[in-house]
């Protein structure tokens, strides 16, 4: 995904056109099938990632039109769905509808969940990251204790990783990058262009 998703964010940003990426994503279907009912692997993930190239492209092309509140309920109502039928393949077609439908609707305005919104995408990455290991540790540190004890006590733990892992590796090797991509452009580009 490392290689694959830059990739595509880089060919986007030269070609706007979303159904060569409708393609990739049901050649990716069909390339998954065979996997379907086994641990997840990358080729039964790919479907799932696509849509967000795909909804780069759309916001690029269209206007929301949509206010944002229905954004919350559309996403309930496609978590209703497939928790009724859960399977792989249907997480495929959520994962597109929401990459489809995202951009027709207009940005959050609300001060507190703009700022949530920013937090949560902030530590998004360690939140990934760390999940397995906080859910993971309290379900084996303490499995005598009610299910909700252990959930409740693996979300503080991935909390705790996740600000811990932002901070002591992110963070700094984000502005690491960027000093890094600000000399390298320095070097290379006439003093009149930096």
């Amino acid at each position: 995904m490392y290689v694959l998703l830059p990739a595509l964010f880089f060919y986007v940003r030269h070609n706007l056109k979303l159904w060569p990426l409708l393609v990739l994503w049901g050649l990716a279907c069909g390339l998954a099938l065979h996997d379907v009912t086994g641990t997840p692997e990358l080729d039964t993930v790919v479907p799932c990632f696509l849509p967000g190239v795909m909804a780069c492209v759309l916001y690029a092309k269209t206007a929301p039109r949509l206010p944002a509140w229905l954004f919350p309920c559309l996403l309930g109502a496609l978590l209703a769905v497939f928790l009724g039928m859960p399977s792989v393949i249907f997480a495929w077609v959520v994962c597109l509808a929401v990459g489809l439908a995202l951009p027709y609707f207009r940005q959050l305005t609300w001060p507190p969940l703009k700022r949530a919104s920013h937090e949560i995408a902030k530590y998004s990455y360690s939140i990934y990251l760390g999940h397995v290991f906080g859910l993971g540790t309290s379900y084996c540190l303490l499995p005598l204790h009610s299910a909700a004890a252990r959930t409740s006590v693996g979300l503080l733990l991935t909390a705790v990783y996740s600000f811990a892992v932002y901070h002591l590796i992110e963070s700094p090797m984000i502005r690491l990058g960027a000093r890094f991509a600000d000399r390298v452009a320095h070097d290379r580009l006439p003093p009149a262009m930096v």
